[in-house]
């Protein structure tokens, strides 16, 4: 029961941030989700911000969080999949707890001369999230390899965490200036 519920917050938090995404794109004339970050779209100061942070972001990520720290409880003898599902709630789950809490300053520029606290949070747990999330889901796609009811979805989740990696790298060295949206 427990796993069935935590797969469903899983589930739901993604859906949820996902929705948050589009959502948050309505409100900008002209925003575009292949040229600019997600952040911008919550940042200080915008006007839906405070909404999204609260009702779309922050329960994602609490969401997220839930689904990979309690469900990393069931699988003591995979240490992949116990580890990567630990990785997913703490970096992606309450990763996006704390950039939801620590939202960047308007515009979300990642060299501003005089950044807010929160901005220098936001860009440091972002940072963060990117950079451990796809090994985090690498390795649960290596530990649902030993698992029967897990090993059908292990090359779908090995082919998102090398895309996931891939685009990493790229967004880290500005490879393609005008798709940081979308990377």
């Amino acid at each position: 029961m427990q796993r069935r519920l935590m797969s469903w917050a899983g589930l739901s938090g993604a859906l949820l941030f996902v929705l948050s995404v589009i959502i948050g794109g309505w409100q900008f004339n002209g925003y575009s989700h292949t040229e600019q970050f997600i952040s911008e779209t919550y940042a200080s100061g915008t006007s839906a911000g405070p909404l999204l942070r609260w009702l779309g972001f922050l329960p994602a990520g609490l969401l997220m969080a839930a689904f990979g720290l309690v469900l990393s409880g069931s699988y003591h003898t995979n240490p992949s999949l116990r580890w990567g599902l630990v990785g997913i709630g703490i970096w992606y789950g309450l990763g996006t707890v704390v950039v939801s809490l620590a939202p960047c300053d308007a515009g979300c520029d990642p060299e501003q001369a005089t950044p807010s606290l929160a901005h220098v949070i936001h860009f440091a747990m972002g940072g963060l999230t990117y950079l451990l999330t796809p090994p985090s889901i690498l390795l649960i796609a290596f530990g649902a390899t030993r698992e029967t009811r897990l090993r059908a979805i292990s090359p779908w989740l090995m082919g998102a965490g090398l895309v996931m990696l891939s685009a990493v790298v790229l967004l880290f060295a500005d490879a393609l200036p005008g798709a940081k949206g979308l990377v």
